[in-house]
């Protein structure tokens, strides 16, 4: 079976019982690229470049972004400083992201290429998510929900959510790694 986004989005709804699943869905895009992250994102996403538009010094990051890699001025030329905090340097390629946009102090407005993991996406264009990184996608959503909700009736099993949801990770991890890479990336194509 093929899981998407919305599949999960649908699933934490189930737990969660808000009005919309659309409430969820920003911090559970969030909490699947940390997952991804965990599990080894090499193995579950793409390197992809691609020319973006900054605009106000901003640049907000698409749904399928997972990690950004870099940034420049050319597709074969990658030589962006990305800063976490502190002052800018006067470099014009300086940038901080954040995990719904990419920030460049001292770049105003232009083009310029990203280089970044992106997650796979189906013919409609929903996120992929693999099924051995589902549980393990399911499993740390539902714990953030648990954690950020103290009215929710499920915030005194937040403890236990988060242990297993390391333990999913963990195995998905090991069950990524029995998988060479070379095998999953045949077998990441035809999904």
């Amino acid at each position: 079976m093929q899981y998407t986004i919305d599949i999960l989005i649908a699933e934490l709804n189930e737990v969660a019982k808000r009005p919309s699943a659309e409430y969820l869905r920003i911090s559970t895009i969030i909490n699947v690229r940390h997952v991804f992250t965990k599990i080894g994102i090499s193995l579950l996403a793409e390197v992809k470049d691609e020319e973006i538009q900054v605009s106000q010094n901003r640049y907000r990051l698409p749904e399928r972004t997972v990690q950004v890699l870099d940034v420049g001025r050319e597709k074969t030329n990658y030589q962006g400083i990305n800063i976490s905090r502190g002052l800018a340097n006067n470099r014009e390629l300086v940038y901080s992201v954040t995990p719904m946009e990419i920030y460049f102090p001292n770049y105003p407005n232009g083009k310029v290429w990203v280089q970044s993991y992106q997650f796979y996406l189906d013919e409609a264009g929903s996120i992929i998510i693999p099924e051995m990184a589902y549980k393990a996608c399911f499993d740390y959503c539902h714990w953030q929900i648990a954690y950020k909700n103290p009215v929710s009736p499920i915030y005194q099993d937040r403890w236990m959510l988060k242990r297993q949801a390391e333990e999913s990770i963990f195995a998905a991890r090991g069950d990524m790694n029995e998988t060479t890479p070379g095998k999953y990336r045949g077998f990441r194509k035809t999904m």
